[in-house]
């Protein structure tokens, strides 16, 4: 449940984010979102996939440090264009379409 938190103490208490790539983070955090929005749309119990909507919530925590501490914002605005539109499609789509469609393609 804490993967990444001790890299994120680390990174604060250095007050460094040397050797982190944001592109790394960014993609972790595509991949984590990805996953959450499936296993929502299959209305799964939020206690089967919670562990990765924790992992998700690090990943976002981990590359805000990194763009923090290298002065960098594009990562960040990556980011956040990319929960806006996953929070509309799954806002908006049904689980079907989901299922076939938009997951697989954000999966490649």
């Amino acid at each position: 449940m804490f993967l990444y938190t001790p890299m994120m103490l680390r990174v604060c208490r250095k007050q460094s984010a040397g050797g982190l790539s944001p592109t790394t983070w960014l993609l972790k955090l595509g991949c984590y979102a990805t996953t959450d929005a499936y296993n929502f749309s299959h209305g799964y119990a939020l206690s089967t996939y919670s562990e990765i909507i924790s992992l998700s919530v690090q990943a976002a925590g981990m590359l805000g440090l990194v763009c923090f501490f290298q002065e960098i914002s594009w990562p960040l605005l990556v980011a956040a264009g990319a929960v806006g539109v996953a929070a509309l499609v799954v806002g908006t789509a049904d689980a079907e379409t989901l299922t076939s469609a938009i997951i697989p393609a954000a999966q490649v």
